[in-house]
């Protein structure tokens, strides 16, 4: 969520912050500013300042695959209790673990998430890697994983 966000770009002195839903925070001029409007401001400002287009700029990063948030409906009164077993049970081989909101764990070529929603009923999950297999890969552990745990719970 966004207030991690910007705790971690307050703690790192990052310039830029975001997460998947679209929260974009900026660590200089107003900081932790999280707002849409701003954002696209400072793109255009950024892009503006620059010889390059924005396509130009952006075929830098690597291309990855992503999933949409995904949700699995689970009890309002046992979602947190889900993800506490989730991180005691979980094996995740030799990922590097984060368990900060959830559990993330992060591979060699990609990631997956899964917490308790802060705002509905269910579990959220959120997957990405270098290619489609890896991403299956991924999704296919954590199905496995979360099984254990319960296995009524599929995405």
């Amino acid at each position: 969520g966004h207030s991690y966000v910007k705790a971690k770009v307050a703690e790192t002195n990052a310039i830029l912050g975001g997460e998947m839903s679209g929260h974009i925070c900026f660590g200089e001029r107003w900081y932790g500013f999280d707002d849409g409007i701003y954002s696209a401001s400072r793109l255009l400002e950024i892009v503006g300042s620059q010889p390059e287009s924005l396509e130009e700029m952006l075929s830098e990063f690597p291309e990855s695959v992503a999933t949409p948030e995904i949700f699995i409906r689970v009890p309002e009164s046992s979602k947190f209790e889900l993800i506490e077993k989730i991180v005691k049970v979980a094996d995740f081989g030799d990922a590097s673990l984060t368990t900060i909101d959830g559990v993330r764990a992060d591979f060699a070529s990609g990631w997956g998430l899964i917490r308790a929603s802060n705002t509905s009923a269910a579990l959220t999950l959120r997957f990405e890697a270098d290619d489609d297999s890896t991403l299956a890969q991924i999704q296919s552990l954590f199905r496995e994983q979360i099984q254990i745990v319960d296995a009524s719970l599929d995405f």
